[in-house]
């Protein structure tokens, strides 16, 4: 299916791919191995490799104390309404349906220790393989710090995450319940969360604020959808993702830019990488932290540094991981190779011009709404330049640039805080439903949600 593009690999792309393949049996064997072991010889193992990486691994000079291991134990395996519970918050809990048939689980976040005033509704989208965990896992996260400013927070999760993964007639084993990519969730996801928000809560107008491919899911929304675009008061689009420039450079590179279905290959056609989730069970905290620098080093060339000490680096990646399609990776990796951020290519072929069809673009210059992108100077990962010279020009004076900040640094950098979240509240104040400190002229219908809100 794939020999003429796979054939322009060298020889030495091959001897990488054959080892890439080998490496996957080689987990798999390892973990059919472990699954029936009995726990206590592999709680001795964990301990034997822990000891051995601690005197070699990035974490050996943290040492943390007892009550500090303690402490973050409670919220390493919590759920996103645990961690609201744990840091003084409730999540209520709402069910969405989809036309096509999801079942997606949008989380409001309500405070339980203060009232405060509603200056607006906040929609919060998550990126790619992450869930609503990651808005709400350290105490000073962006979610908790919207709802402590007075504004009405609910939290998206994507078809196929841990939260959302329930179709009406498709089980999870079913591979139909994985052929998906951006272009159903920008059709079906988004409209159908946005629309149940502004339903329940009686306003015309909500603010979307995304993070990398929850910035995607918006520009293609905003850009096709016209009604929901119309109802959206700004679009804050954290490390925003668009047209993405790819992979760290080298084979992997390489592979994604000749055959990009090759991944299918290597991942099969339903959830990628589910084992992750095997792994984090079995491996100490600080191996599997290791882990997830060691490829994210790889992939993308990021060194981590801004996301704070050991310690809260730990709890971040403890809540970074969830589900998604392998069709949706092979679509970023499509409009990689594309060079366009367009819709998915289905009958792209591996024998002549790619061009074969022309695909619908996502037309973002078309979007209507306010659109303010804050982005790291040090992401590599996705084309800020192609964003702004494409997005509406009147918008262009409103983009905000962090230096020294990468991708994840925009939403979980341990300054971000300071550098990137008064830019929000501030954009957030200018299309508040009325002004911050007089709600004196608030309407009533607003008011009475607000009160619902406060007293549940």
């Amino acid at each position: 299916m794939y020999p003429s593009r796979l054939g322009k690999l060298s020889t030495y792309d091959w001897l990488k791919l054959s080892f890439a393949f080998l490496i996957i049996g080689v987990e798999a064997l390892i973990r059919l191995i472990l699954f029936f072991l009995p726990t206590s010889v592999i709680t001795a193992l964990n301990r034997r490799v822990v000891k051995i990486y601690d005197a070699i691994g990035w974490l050996s000079d943290a040492k943390f104390s007892k009550e500090e291991m303690l402490e973050d134990k409670k919220t390493y395996d919590l759920s996103a309404a645990g961690l609201a519970q744990y840091f003084g918050y409730y999540l209520e809990q709402h069910v969405v349906y989809t036309a096509d048939g999801y079942q997606l689980s949008l989380h409001h976040l309500i405070q339980t220790q203060k009232n405060t005033p509603c200056k607006g509704v906040v929609f919060l989208q998550h990126g790619l393989m992450q869930s609503s965990e990651v808005w709400l896992c350290t105490g000073d996260a962006f979610a908790y710090q919207l709802a402590e400013d007075g504004f009405d927070v609910w939290l998206g999760n994507s078809r196929g995450n841990k939260y959302s993964c329930k179709h009406f007639s498709l089980r999870p084993d079913n591979p139909a319940f994985w052929d998906f990519s951006i272009d159903e969730m920008i059709a079906y996801d988004v409209p159908a969360c946005l629309s149940w928000i502004l339903h329940y809560t009686n306003v015309e107008k909500l603010a979307y604020v995304g993070f990398s491919q929850g910035t995607a899911l918006g520009f293609g929304t905003f850009s096709l959808n016209m009604k929901i675009a119309n109802q959206v008061s700004v679009f804050i689009a954290l490390a925003p993702a668009g047209k993405a420039l790819g992979l760290r450079q080298g084979f992997l590179q390489t592979l994604v830019h000749l055959a990009p279905q090759s991944i299918f290959l290597i991942f099969g056609t339903r959830a990628l990488m589910p084992w992750v989730s095997f792994w984090r069970t079995v491996l100490s905290r600080k191996v599997y932290a290791s882990l997830i620098e060691a490829g994210c080093k790889m992939l993308f060339d990021w060194n981590m540094q801004q996301l704070g000490d050991h310690r809260r680096r730990l709890m971040l990646y403890s809540h970074l991981f969830s589900l998604a399609s392998v069709k949706t990776i092979v679509h970023w990796f499509q409009i990689v190779a594309s060079d366009r951020f367009q819709q998915y290519d289905d009958l792209r072929e591996f024998h002549g011009s790619y061009k074969n069809i022309e695909q619908q673009v996502y037309p973002i210059e078309q979007i209507p709404c306010r659109v303010i992108m804050i982005y790291g100077g040090a992401d590599r990962l996705t084309d800020i330049m192609w964003m702004k010279e494409n997005l509406p020009s009147h918008f262009s004076h409103q983009h905000i640039r962090i230096p020294d900040f990468e991708h994840l640094d925009i939403m979980w950098g341990e300054r971000a805080n300071d550098l990137v979240f008064p830019h929000i509240i501030s954009a957030l104040n200018e299309d508040s439903p009325f002004p911050v400190k007089d709600m004196s002229g608030s309407d009533p219908i607003y008011l009475k949600h607000c009160d619902k809100q406060q007293n549940n």
